[in-house]
């Protein structure tokens, strides 16, 4: 399944032009496998949305090939997607393309699925791309001007693309000639004076599909573009150039003001329709005092932020702008000629001062760094403690994240996801007044247990409120009538939080590279 896929994606992303043999591809693999037709259509809805704009058309031709020759069912699982794609491509193209997309849905009124006689698509949908179309003002109606009629002059007979294209060969032929005799031991004539033959032999002994003449003819234009010799042009005679205009300053701060999201423009696309614009005000207001009069830019986004922020991380901020008005140039150079500044080496060592001695942790030195230094040495002992304890569970890691973890890791949290559960746990305790315990049974000999969870060893201390033996900060298995299968609360605690956060974080599809 995902050698199929990666397959079509691949061929997929090599589609920016018009490529006559990848669309074929494309839709004889769809043909092979209509087991994937799910997978398929997400794949051509998902690149037609967000590919460049001239290059949505040739992803929209696979869906138009794919359609008309095989049907059912990617037909059917386009549905309503057919009318927001179209759409889609429509408004961001310009006129040329768009009188290419009204051609092809001509071609859906009026073809069917080949070997049968059903409709490409739905009456339902075509109208809904008509009533679009009529909106737009499509197709546009050529004004006929009165012209006089000739019936003397016999009409100019109609030559099919295939045939021009070869009539183009037939005269780029003889240039490449006279070229390949000035000068023989060109490699590159002579592989293009291969390639005009072999085309010829191609068009003249089978019949092409428009796409593919398309995707020739583009070819051919190039060929005649690099073939015609440059004649020196003679020299021009003394033309009174025009005065430059130029342009209205007020204009070009106004397109800034679209650009920067403060002026929003709306717009029908409907040919000759206005646009509207509304003007957007920040959500937060800044003004300058009257001992303010300059201030440089870290400081103003720095006090015009509502976000509170600590003396390190406005240090943090001052260097990181200063790193990238240094590297906006040349990162490259940047990263090769750079010598740390002294204020970086104070971002480096004396922002964080505080340093555990068992790993080389830094913290700073305010409130919230010393709590989570304190939060952090007890997750090192709580560590050591289980690591001491002989019979525990081993618990084993991984030593390399997959990209996905590896894309969502937060160094702060590196060796402090124990400490932040650990509180989070204290917070659900000191929410209750009650203490958690278990009774050991009165027929029990044995008052040592284990945690199910994390397999520490659970002593048992005799309670003088309840005049029972009890296992304190447990509780029984939920679901488990047996009285000696007990856990932790806070391990507990942990594993329905981790439990939870699966359940609420997105389904990710992973698979193991071999």
């Amino acid at each position: 399944m995902s050698s199929v896929i990666q397959e079509y994606r691949q061929k997929l992303s090599e589609l920016t032009f018009n490529n006559g043999p990848v669309i074929s591809y494309l839709t004889q693999l769809a043909k092979s496998h209509p087991e994937f037709a799910d997978q398929i259509m997400d794949l051509i809805s998902e690149r037609i949305f967000n590919v460049l704009p001239e290059q949505k058309l040739y992803t929209l031709y696979v869906l138009d090939d794919i359609c008309k020759t095989v049907g059912n069912p990617y037909n059917i699982l386009i549905g309503d997607e057919l009318y927001k794609i179209f759409v889609h491509v429509f408004q961001l193209n310009n006129e040329f393309i768009r009188n290419k997309l009204v051609r092809m849905y001509e071609t859906w009124k009026i073809f069917t699925i080949k070997n049968t006689n059903e409709r490409v698509f739905s009456d339902d949908q075509l109208s809904k791309i008509g009533t679009f179309l009529k909106k737009a003002g499509y197709p546009k109606n050529e004004q006929s001007t009165p012209t006089l009629t000739q019936p003397s002059l016999p009409q100019k007979p109609i030559v099919s693309l295939q045939q021009s294209l070869i009539n183009d060969i037939d005269n780029l032929i003889p240039i490449f000639e006279k070229q390949l005799r000035s000068d023989m031991m060109n490699e590159k004539l002579q592989e293009r004076f291969k390639a005009l033959n072999s085309l010829k032999t191609m068009l003249t002994t089978h019949e092409m599909k428009a796409a593919e003449l398309e995707a020739i003819k583009s070819h051919i234009v190039n060929i005649q573009i690099q073939s015609t010799p440059v004649t020196p042009a003679p020299p021009p005679n003394p033309v009174i150039q025009s005065p430059i205009q130029k342009v209205n300053p007020a204009f070009q701060i106004f397109n800034d003001l679209i650009l920067s999201g403060l002026v929003k423009k709306e717009q029908e696309p409907i040919p000759g329709s206005q646009p509207t614009y509304t003007l957007m005000f920040p959500e937060i207001k800044f003004s300058l005092t009257q001992n303010q009069t300059e201030i440089s830019l870290e400081d103003l986004l720095l006090q015009s932020s509502s976000i509170p922020r600590s003396d390190y991380d406005k240090l943090k901020f001052t260097e990181l702008m200063n790193v990238s008005k240094k590297s906006a140039n040349n990162l490259q150079d940047f990263i090769n000629n750079n010598v740390p500044s002294t204020a970086m080496m104070n971002l480096l060592y004396d922002a964080k001062p505080s340093k555990c001695s068992i790993c080389g942790k830094r913290f700073t030195t305010d409130y919230d760094g010393t709590n989570k230094k304190r939060l952090h040495l007890d997750w090192h002992f709580r560590m050591n403690k289980k690591l001491g304890v002989k019979g525990a569970n081993i618990q084993s890691r991984n030593w390399y994240l997959d990209d996905y973890e590896w894309v969502n890791f937060n160094d702060d949290n590196l060796l402090d996801t124990a400490t932040e559960n650990s509180t989070d746990q204290q917070q659900d305790i000191t929410t209750t007044n009650e203490v958690n315990y278990v009774t050991v049974p009165s027929n029990d000999t044995n008052m040592n247990n284990r945690c199910l969870i994390c397999r520490e060893q659970v002593k048992a201390k005799y309670n003088d409120d309840i005049g029972e033996w009890v296992w304190y900060d447990c509780m029984r298995q939920p679901g488990d009538k047996n009285s000696r299968k007990i856990v932790h609360v806070s391990c507990f605690q942990e594993k329905k939080r981790s439990a939870d956060a699966e359940l609420q974080s997105p389904k990710i599809k992973r698979e193991r590279i071999i």
